[in-house]
């Protein structure tokens, strides 16, 4: 991580990172610019260890502890949303407060902009006995503001067989999704997996190395999005005027499909993650993408980068079918 400027100052600060791996690690103090820049002087470097969540903790806050406990605390009147996708694709949110899974929505904060009592909190937890082997997914929507102006900041913290696993202080602005994944083993042991604010683009990942798969116009291709590949390269050539459509669907699994379309030029023109919701299924929507009707505006090729909702950070898993037709 690169921080240049703290808020308001020109010190800088690296807060609240949760570390992915154990080992050695390594900061780097420097001043703006390295050796063009021309400020100078004495500073201090402070390395502190954040305080560690724990399932005492939730039991102070009279909530049940569970096989799987997913906290979310924040410290204004903002409507946040925690849903919480578990390792069949099923919900469980303010809109589906149950699953089959056993997943359950005990406490939901700021609803509709109805301030809480206290710390605003929401919790979603499995109760014991319905800890299922698979890769959970968290989402933190920031929904609305509620004519609050002041900054956001949650913490979100999440626990597996009463252990902590994932502790993440955040700020997003409006309408921003955070995601984070978990993985739980056959054995029960959990894992943690990359944390971010969801982008609608292909920021922070590293596409231009992979080499791309050549695809024909009105011939499906498929492919398998999997805990190690989060995005698929593809690749055609196309003409500026030329109308095409891109359709990419979730043929097995999980699979929550997001697509990206990039130009010859390097510039992204087009993305989508959930298609129109005239395509809606039965249960009225759809998580499958589609780039409908999509003008070229310049000439050579194109590249399409078939990927998940979340990208880096989503946890949904699956076969797909991908097809352009133009």
């Amino acid at each position: 991580q690169v921080v240049d400027d703290a808020a308001g100052t020109t010190n800088s600060i690296i807060n609240n990172l949760r570390l992915p791996n154990s080992g050695q690690y390594y900061v780097i103090a420097t001043r703006y610019g390295k050796e063009l820049g021309g400020t100078e002087g004495e500073y201090t470097l402070t390395l502190a260890s954040g305080v560690q969540f724990t399932s005492t903790d939730l039991t102070a806050l009279n909530l049940p502890v569970g096989d799987i406990s997913v906290l979310l605390t924040w410290n204004n009147s903002t409507d946040l949303q925690l849903l919480v996708r578990d390792p069949v694709g099923d919900s469980v949110y303010d809109d589906a407060a149950q699953i089959n899974s056993g997943g359950q929505l005990l406490l939901n904060g700021n609803v509709q902009c109805v301030r809480a009592e206290g710390t605003p909190t929401s919790y979603i937890y499995w109760p014991q006995g319905f800890l299922r082997a698979g890769i959970y997914e968290v989402d933190v929507w920031f929904q609305s503001i509620c004519n609050d102006a002041t900054a956001v900041e949650f913490t979100l913290t999440i626990l597996v067989n009463g252990q902590p696993l994932v502790q993440e202080v955040r700020r997003p602005t409006l309408d921003q999704h955070f995601v984070v994944n978990f993985t739980v083993g056959p054995d029960g042991q959990p894992s943690a997996g990359q944390g971010g604010f969801v982008v609608d683009n292909a920021t922070g990942i590293d596409y231009t190395s992979e080499v791309p798969v050549a695809i024909t116009f009105n011939t499906p291709a498929t492919g398998t999005i999997a805990p190690d590949n989060a995005f698929d390269v593809y690749t055609f050539d196309g003409s500026a005027g030329q109308t095409v459509t891109i359709s990419m669907n979730a043929i097995s699994q999980t699979l929550d499909t997001k697509l990206l379309l990039i130009a010859p030029s390097g510039i992204q023109v087009a993305e989508n993650d959930d298609a129109d919701p005239l395509l809606a299924n039965t249960n009225g929507r759809t998580t499958n993408s589609l780039i409908a009707s999509y003008t070229l505006q310049e000439t050579g090729p194109y590249t399409i980068i078939a990927t998940r909702y979340g990208i880096q950070f989503g946890g949904t898993i699956g076969a797909y079918r991908v097809l352009v037709e133009g």
